[in-house]
């Protein structure tokens, strides 16, 4: 089977070449997939680097949506919860779990925590690189790292003084946004860099009832980042920055837990017209972008980050120390019975199978993050056949997470007005290696070994609102449980080098994600018609997932400028986590949870990768920069948990597009006649493209996902004169104002809505002075 599997990624390999044509690496990027200082293309990972120049051309990424488009492979769900999906792996949608793919910020990790599986506007600001490794990385990052891992890479303090700043403003969403960075030495030894950021974004969804905009965004922050070199072999650089965000909920306010509900007698529209008719849900007129609630959903995020890193060369080995500190408070409120006062309306409670009475039906979320990290590694000079690395590392995680429910018509049947406080403590610590030995000049033996242990406490406190009875009240039982996991992740690679710098590889590794304590146990309120009677942590708890890959891969350089990157994989899922839901409270209504209800799954597929540059292009004195990402991927449960009948064999692993196709293409040339004044002009562009894939394995009618295409394009002027450059430049994100489905996070076929990513048109201004000029 495994055969067969690889055999058949590799046609497919075969396939995208000749659809895309020879890759080629433009100038290489230092990353640090294997913990020490390589390229890409001399290692046998698979993965991508995305350097300075190409960042400031993009105009820099402002949020996970546009950072996914540049990336081959990697999707992600920008909606409520925001979290990236590589090689299947992903789908962790309860603030107890944890994410499949493990993000970085210099180093250190950064994912956790209601609403924090993902990247802010402050940490891919300022960037020097981004890097991203696919696959199980579980020998060498530990736990989480079954999808692969994320490296957002800052700019740190230089010796050489420099600057840039950015304006931009968008015309449709009415958003402005402004950057900027001064670089300055103080000394030969010591470097300090300032940089702040800031947008103010009107949106394009309008709240009809409140005449107002729901989905606004505003946010500022700051950053210092201090370097110094104490000595010929021993460097510090300490970053510190602060972040504050305010935002309307845009379209997650249609992403809510509330069923359709009756149109009862005296209903009306937002302007008071009667309405007919016996279900529906906001908005009433069938546009997307025109809603009408009575709470304007909307929240809040709070970010203080600390990074120290302490760099020593010694004369047998390099030492590093890794030091985070990461805070993040986040408030969000959410209308729960989508509509407005005259509205909806028949005889009781907010969320009951007869509707509402009184459309002030609240939910508020509050969540508190802190992660500690520290690292500590030695690693040996690349001298003689046998390099080897040591390490070990230490993260503290706390997530105090709460829910507080109100507004809802009591009922003797139902807890509906409630507090609920939870709380998930994790202390995990592991001790890491990697041997590799040049057999002989060409032929590379890799391995690599961790060893995890876990400790993951949990406690839940549920404090009524409202009169309960004796059943009732088993919803009240505190929970208060502790869970220990030990991971042992091994792998194992051979990479051949041609003469003519082409490394064939293959390779095997294993990771495992850690499991947890749902909020609400689902079987027990699914077989009690809404009652939550759970008294123990035993109706709560699901195990973790582990990961098994083995994978073939092939990259080279064509002509110096083109490099391609070609891999051929096939997963094995045990025990692997499932995000699911189950009818409760009311026909239609949800409840979301995480189990292992998958015994054994697997996914196989296949991704390419080519980037270059052409100088001279057109025969204009241009240089033409270009990279294509191809991904090709499959995925199934086959075989589920025993007793299990909400899933069966075979079904598709959900939220796995089948094919993903990115490029990113920039042009640039002196400007006509004007060869030798410094200025020129510019074109760039990027696109993507998701097809396939289910939205939930768990309710087969919700349809598959549909087509993602997306085009976005820029052109303007540049200029470089005497070591200042600038940028201006007209861009239009969605192009093709493409609709296509958002809302990847449903329970329900209900909630399911298409809509486009708004069509946008601004110009930028961008100013590089000094030694802030981007890479070739």
């Amino acid at each position: 089977m495994l055969r067969k599997h690889l055999f058949s990624s590799a046609c497919a390999v075969a396939g995208i070449l000749v659809a895309t044509g020879a890759h080629a690496a433009s100038d290489e990027i230092i990353v640090q997939a294997r913990k020490r200082s390589e390229t890409l293309d001399t290692i046998p990972v698979t993965g991508s680097a995305v350097g300075t120049q190409a960042i400031q051309d993009f105009g820099g990424f402002v949020d996970n949506y546009n950072l996914a488009d540049f990336l081959t492979g990697v999707s992600v769900d920008p909606a409520g919860n925001p979290e990236f999906f590589v090689r299947g792996a992903g789908v962790g949608r309860i603030p107890t779990s944890d994410s499949a793919t493990t993000q970085l910020r210099n180093g250190a990790e950064t994912s956790g925590g209601f609403n924090g599986r993902a990247f802010f506007p402050i940490d891919l600001f300022d960037m020097q690189q981004i890097e991203v490794y696919r696959g199980p990385q579980g020998a060498l990052y530990g736990r989480n790292a079954v999808g692969g891992v994320i490296n957002v890479v800052n700019q740190r303090a230089k010796s050489s003084y420099g600057y840039s700043f950015l304006v931009d403003h968008g015309f449709q969403n009415e958003s402005t946004r402004v950057e900027g960075v001064v670089n300055l030495p103080l000394g030969e030894k010591l470097a300090i860099r300032l940089g702040g950021i800031g947008q103010a974004r009107d949106g394009q969804i309008d709240n009809e009832y409140l005449d107002r905009s729901a989905d606004w965004d505003d946010y500022g922050g700051g950053r210092v980042a201090l370097r110094a070199e104490f000595t010929d072999w021993l460097e510090a650089n300490l970053m510190v920055d602060y972040f504050e965000e305010q935002f309307g909920l845009g379209y997650d306010e249609l992403n809510g837990f509330v069923p359709p509900l009756a149109i009862g007698a005296g209903t009306v529209d937002p302007d008071g017209n009667p309405v007919s008719g016996t279900t529906s849900r906001f908005p009433l007129s069938g546009e997307i972008d025109k809603q009408a609630y009575d709470t304007a959903s909307r929240g809040e995020e709070h970010i203080f980050n600390v990074n120290f890193q302490l760099d020593a060369d010694f004369d047998w080995a390099k030492g590093s120390s890794i030091t985070s500190f990461r805070k993040r408070d986040t408030w969000r409120i959410q209308d729960s019975e989508a509509s407005y006062i005259g509205g909806f309306g028949t005889t009781a409670g907010c969320v009951t199978a007869t509707g509402v009475v009184n459309m002030q039906c609240e939910a508020e979320r509050f969540g508190e993050t802190e992660i500690w990290t520290q690292e500590l590694r030695l690693v040996s000079p690349d001298t003689g056949p046998l390099t080897w690395l040591l390490g070990t590392d230490y993260r503290h995680q706390d997530l105090p997470f709460a829910i507080f429910q109100h507004g809802f018509t009591p009922t003797v049947t139902m807890l509906q007005n409630y507090i609920l406080m939870t709380n998930t403590t994790t202390d995990q610590a592991g001790f890491f290696g990697n041997l590799t030995y040049n057999v002989f000049d060409d032929f590379n033996v890799s391995g690599s070994l961790r060893y995890s242990v876990e400790r993951k406490h949990y406690s839940q406190i549920r404090v009524a609102n409202q009169a309960v009875n004796a059943a009732l009240a088993m919803n009240l039982v505190p929970i208060d449980e502790t869970n220990w996991y030990h991971f042992l992740n091994p792998s194992l690679s051979l990479s051949y080098k041609f003469p003519d710098r082409t490394l064939v590889y293959a390779s095997w590794a294993q990771a495992n994600r850690s499991g947890g304590f749902n909020t609400d146990d689902p079987t027990l309120i699914e077989q009690n018609t809404g009652q939550d009677v759970c008294p123990t942590e035993d109706c709560l708890r699901f195990d973790q997932e582990s990961a098994n890959t083995y994978e073939i891969g092939l990259k080279g350089r064509v002509f110096e400028d083109h490099s391609y990157a070609i891999a051929a994989y096939y997963t094995e899922y045990d025990d692997i986590l499932v995000n699911a839901s189950v009818p409760a409270m009311v026909a239609g209504y949800a409840v979301p949870f995480v189990d292992n209800l998958g015994d054994k799954a697997h996914i196989h597929g296949v991704e390419t990768e080519i980037n270059g540059r052409f100088r001279d292009a057109f025969g204009q004195g241009g240089r033409l920069s270009y990279s294509v990402g191809a991904t090709f991927q499959e995925g199934a449960i086959d075989k589920v948990k025993a007793g299990v009948t909400t899933i069966s064999d075979g079904v598709s692993l959900s939220r796995v597009p089948k094919w993903i196709i990115n490029g990113n293409l920039s042009y640039r040339q002196p400007f006509p006649f004007l060869e030798n004044t410094g200025l020129g002009l510019f074109v760039s562009s990027n696109f993507r493209w998701e097809t396939g894939g289910l939205i939930s394995q768990i309710n087969p009618a919700i349809p598959r996902r549909d087509t993602i295409q997306r085009l976005n394009a820029k052109a303007g002027v540049e200029g470089d004169f005497e070591g200042q450059r600038w940028q201006l430049v007209g861009y239009m994100d969605n192009v093709l104002d493409l609709e296509y489905q958002t809302d990847r996070n449903s329970h329900s076929p209900n909630f399911d809505y298409a809509t486009n990513n708004p069509v946008v048109v601004g110009l930028r201004l961008t100013v590089y002075g000094g030694g802030e000029r981007g890479g070739e």
